[in-house]
């Protein structure tokens, strides 16, 4: 039974035989300037995802309510002055991609897509968003990043199922106070010459000017729970971070920093340092979470594996193809994050760090029969993998 299809095609040669397939409910049609969509797609019933990214569509066809079953609809990279109006007739639609088209402006209706989940509008020129947007409550992610935004209407704040804010490189200047009411995970706020932040701020990504046009107010972020500071250019961390007694997630990766502070083993609730990609030529031996790349671990081996404090340790996307033995001295160990490796087998003798919970590995080529040995001699371990 054929569920998904993949053409790369002139549109004169469009299969026009697939609308047999009753069955088919992925169909991907991507970079194969066409101008108009075929159509003999309006025949698949049953059709749930379709893509027909970087293509030179201008317009969507007005039998488009035929596609009744919709949930997924990609049309990134085509020259589309408008929102097609179309689609408003797609009351199942969950994500809707519209990245990089010559969008001027959003429809009022688009607000009116109950169902959206996912919608991606960045690279438009847009300027604004219409207040009608901010009715999407199920939205869950909202990608308005180079898009020329000046303004984020308050009324965002009804987004209330937002996770997922992109609004990097933008012209806004300041942001909705209410901002902080939304359960975000991820803020990119970067290139964006902003002068303050919200108070309340869970979560915040910054680049390196508003690191430092920013740092003096960063005692105020009290409630940060996650601060990336991710190619920064740092070579010290800017005043203020000690303050952030509930900071849970701290990137540094990507910078210049040859020394970190010992401030950073005594901030109780920090469960993740990312210092990847930092020429860095010491480290605290007090640290109680760290993550590092290959080449740091390899100089620095002896010194973490025998850190005391050590509750939460990540070699991350780093090509091994083996967990080091010599992390059994991390007897302290709680988590223990390897994804993006090559490691296939997980060592028994990792059961043997009493205190383990959690192990990511996630991206990795694990072995289920592996997978199964390990969970069924450690089920207190939570080993979280999710196979490709």
């Amino acid at each position: 039974m054929i569920e998904k299809l993949k053409f790369s095609l002139k549109q004169e040669q469009f299969p026009y035989n697939i609308i047999k397939i009753q069955t088919l409910e992925h169909l991907n049609l991507s970079n194969n300037f066409l101008q108009r969509v075929p159509d003999g797609i309006f025949q698949l019933g049953g059709l749930q995802v379709l893509s027909m990214r970087g293509n030179e569509l201008t317009t969507l066809p007005i039998n488009w309510a035929c596609l009744n079953t919709l949930v997924h609809f990609d049309c990134t990279l085509n020259p589309l002055a408008t929102v097609p109006a179309p689609l408003r007739e797609c009351r199942r639609l969950e994500e809707l991609l519209i990245n990089a088209c010559e969008l001027s402006e959003i429809p009022e209706w688009l607000g009116g897509l109950g169902t959206l989940r996912l919608l991606g509008l960045s690279g438009n020129k847009l300027q604004q968003i219409p207040v009608s947007l901010c009715q999407l409550s199920n939205l869950v992610y909202l990608g308005l990043f180079d898009c020329g935004l000046t303004v984020l209407p308050d009324e965002i704040v009804q987004l209330e199922s937002l996770q997922t804010l992109g609004i990097n490189h933008n012209a806004l200047r300041e942001l909705p106070i209410e901002l902080s009411m939304l359960p975000l995970d991820t803020l990119d706020v970067r290139n964006n010459p902003l002068e303050s932040l919200p108070p309340g701020l869970k979560r915040v990504r910054l680049d390196a000017e508003q690191v430092q046009n920013l740092s003096s107010q960063m005692s105020e972020w009290s409630g940060l729970r996650l601060l990336s500071l991710e190619d920064c250019a740092l070579t010290t961390l800017p005043d203020g971070i000690e303050h952030l007694s509930e900071l849970e997630i701290l990137i540094l990766s990507e910078n210049d920093l040859r020394q970190l502070p010992d401030y950073l083993g005594n901030m109780p609730n920090l469960r993740e340092l990312n210092v990847w990609c930092n020429p860095l030529e010491s480290l605290p031996d007090t640290l109680m979470a760290l993550t590092v790349d290959y080449d740091l671990f390899e100089r620095f081996e002896d010194t973490i594996v025998n850190m005391s404090t050590l509750r939460h340790f990540g070699l991350v996307e780093n090509t091994l193809m083996v967990v080091p033995p010599s992390l059994r001295n991390l007897t302290q160990l709680e988590s223990l994050d390897l994804r993006g490796n090559d490691i296939v087998e997980i060592p028994l003798w990792l059961g043997d760090l009493t205190g383990l919970r959690g192990l990511n590995m996630d991206g990795n080529p694990l072995s289920m029969k592996s997978l199964q040995t390990f969970q069924n001699a450690y089920p207190h371990i939570q080993v979280q993998f999710t196979p490709e």
